[in-house]
Protein backbone atom coordinates (compact mmCIF):
# COMPACT_ATOMS: atom_id res chain seq x y z
CA UNK A 1 0.00 0.00 0.00
CA UNK A 2 1.34 3.59 -0.76
CA UNK A 3 0.02 6.71 0.66
CA UNK A 4 0.52 9.47 -1.90
CA UNK A 5 0.12 13.10 -0.82
CA UNK A 6 -1.66 15.45 -2.74
CA UNK A 7 -1.14 19.19 -1.92
CA UNK A 8 -2.37 22.90 -3.34
CA UNK A 9 -6.08 21.92 -3.75
CA UNK A 10 -8.51 24.46 -3.89
CA UNK A 11 -10.54 24.97 -1.05
CA UNK A 12 -13.87 23.11 -3.11
CA UNK A 13 -11.77 19.89 -4.13
CA UNK A 14 -12.91 17.28 -2.49
CA UNK A 15 -12.68 13.24 -2.59
CA UNK A 16 -14.73 12.94 -5.44
CA UNK A 17 -12.59 14.99 -7.49
CA UNK A 18 -9.60 13.47 -7.01
CA UNK A 19 -10.69 9.58 -6.99
CA UNK A 20 -11.40 9.20 -10.51
CA UNK A 21 -7.97 10.74 -11.33
CA UNK A 22 -5.77 8.23 -9.75
CA UNK A 23 -8.15 5.49 -10.29
CA UNK A 24 -7.38 5.63 -13.81
CA UNK A 25 -3.61 4.28 -12.76
CA UNK A 26 -5.00 1.54 -10.60
CA UNK A 27 -6.68 0.26 -7.60
CA UNK A 28 -7.62 3.63 -4.88
CA UNK A 29 -8.13 1.92 -1.24
CA UNK A 30 -9.07 5.23 0.33
CA UNK A 31 -8.99 8.58 -0.87
CA UNK A 32 -9.10 11.84 1.95
CA UNK A 33 -8.93 15.45 1.17
CA UNK A 34 -8.82 17.85 3.87
CA UNK A 35 -8.92 21.76 3.19
CA UNK A 36 -5.91 22.55 0.73
CA UNK A 37 -4.34 18.47 0.69
CA UNK A 38 -5.33 15.32 0.64
CA UNK A 39 -4.13 11.47 1.22
CA UNK A 40 -4.77 8.81 -1.48
CA UNK A 41 -3.78 4.96 -0.81
CA UNK A 42 -3.53 2.68 -3.50
CA UNK A 43 -2.93 -1.05 -3.16
CA UNK A 44 0.22 -1.21 -5.65
CA UNK A 45 3.86 0.24 -6.17
CA UNK A 46 3.97 0.52 -9.65
CA UNK A 47 0.88 2.18 -10.51
CA UNK A 48 1.31 4.67 -7.26
CA UNK A 49 4.61 5.50 -8.72
CA UNK A 50 3.13 6.46 -12.34
CA UNK A 51 0.13 8.38 -11.27
CA UNK A 52 2.39 10.25 -8.58
CA UNK A 53 4.60 11.27 -11.77
CA UNK A 54 1.89 12.16 -14.27
CA UNK A 55 -0.71 13.82 -12.37
CA UNK A 56 2.11 16.34 -10.18
CA UNK A 57 1.31 19.76 -11.98
CA UNK A 58 -2.16 18.81 -13.31
CA UNK A 59 -4.57 21.58 -12.51
CA UNK A 60 -7.81 20.84 -10.85
CA UNK A 61 -10.42 23.08 -10.34
CA UNK A 62 -7.88 26.41 -10.87
CA UNK A 63 -5.03 25.06 -8.87
CA UNK A 64 -2.00 22.63 -10.06
CA UNK A 65 -2.02 19.56 -7.47
CA UNK A 66 1.45 18.90 -6.12
CA UNK A 67 1.64 14.99 -6.06
CA UNK A 68 4.56 13.12 -3.55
Amino acid sequence: MVKIFIGNLSSDTDASDIRPLFEQYGEVAECDVLKNYGFVHMTNDEEANQAISELTGTLLKGSRMRVE
